[in-house]
């Protein structure tokens, strides 16, 4: 029995419930559909992605910690999931890497749960702020997910940076049923990149720590130990 209307009171109706909305979905004529409902479903299957990610992750680490695997004969939660799951040796080890990415970066998985923020977006906040040390990471997690103003506020002039509700399009370029995913927006690296003073189209670890506690008038760091975004 559901709980309530639309909602499973276990995990096997929620599994049942799962597979039936996505038999659906990939069902559905979708040159029938209006343009808005195209929106919206592919703002929604964006969100179901973000909040799959986080639920495989923290099954999984329960899986892995209980040593589960070893019932059906296999030595890691990795190779499980090549014989058990019937995906390849790169798709199991970047399960396993999720994994272990949002238990070290609770609060970027609360994000993803919420559907706050994508997965695309979680890896980048995640390679960005696991450069930092150990007893960093968790603030500056919270800064990038949470939108805190040196990171996420009004761009330069007054221009709308990318966590900042102005710079959604408007007009034509924007649909009106559903909302966007919440967190950093598609020009959130150079924001970043900006705001920290490094050039070019990399960020130097420390000098993002700085900016992060500091502010953005701290001084650079003359020892930098650059990466990509």
């Amino acid at each position: 029995m559901c709980e309530g209307p639309g909602r499973p009171a276990s995990v096997t109706e929620a599994l049942a419930m799962l597979h039936d909305a996505l038999d659906h979905l990939a069902s559905a004529d979708a040159t029938s559909l209006p343009g808005d409902l195209q929106a919206e479903a592919l703002r929604a299957l964006e969100r179901a992605q973000s909040k799959h990610t986080v639920a495989r992750a923290r099954i999984l680490a329960t899986f892995a910690s209980q040593a589960t695997f070893e019932d059906d004969g296999h030595g890691s939660a990795r190779t499980w999931l090549k014989w058990q799951a019937r995906i390849t040796t790169g798709a199991a080890a970047g399960a396993v890497g999720w994994m272990r990415r949002l238990s070290a970066h609770p609060v970027i998985a609360d994000a993803l749960a919420a559907g706050d923020l994508s997965e695309s977006w979680a890896r980048q906040l995640c390679e960005w702020t696991g450069r930092l040390p150990e007893g960093s990471r968790g603030d500056a997690d919270e800064i990038l997910v949470g939108g805190g103003p040196r990171v996420r506020g009004p761009g330069r002039a007054g221009r709308p940076g990318p966590g900042d509700s102005r710079a959604q399009p408007s007009g034509r370029g924007r649909r009106r049923s559903g909302q966007p995913i919440r967190g950093p927006g598609p020009m959130a690296g150079r924001d970043l990149r900006r705001r920290t003073g490094c050039v070019g189209n990399k960020i130097c670890c420390v000098d993002l720590e700085r900016h992060l506690y500091d502010g953005p008038d701290s001084q650079l760091c003359p020892q930098r130990s650059h990466y990509r975004v």
